[in-house]
């Protein structure tokens, strides 16, 4: 346990195991295709090789029942691109009617970034 300048741990306790219960949250995995990306530097091309990803989103279980891959949008920032291939990480947005659902885990898409000429 790592506490603050000034705290003293007088009871010798070093480890705390926690547990967080979740009730009425679900969990679904879709399969979207849905990519775009954003912040694309001038002069550059992009090319999204990844077509699409498994997403496992969670939330409360009405919200979920209806969500559809439609409604999960994935963005990827390319305003630190250098040309060539390379993956970048992936962001997942999910529609502003769906309220309380979110990503698990982390994502990312492979993209290859060209300079275009004049």
């Amino acid at each position: 346990i790592e506490l603050p300048e000034g705290i003293n741990n007088v009871t010798g306790v070093t480890e705390v195991n926690v547990t967080v219960d979740f009730e009425g949250l679900v969990t679904k995995t879709l399969t979207v295709s849905a990519i775009e990306g954003v912040n694309i530097p001038q002069g550059m091309k992009v090319d999204i090789k990844t077509k699409n990803l498994q997403v496992t989103l969670r939330g409360p279980a009405v919200q979920i029942q209806k969500l559809t891959a439609k409604d999960v949008t994935i963005r990827v920032d390319f305003a630190n691109a250098e040309v060539g291939a390379a993956t970048y990480e992936a962001s997942i947005y999910v529609g502003n009617q769906i309220a309380g659902v979110g990503a698990l885990g982390s994502y990312s898409v492979s993209a290859s970034v060209t300079e275009v000429t004049p």
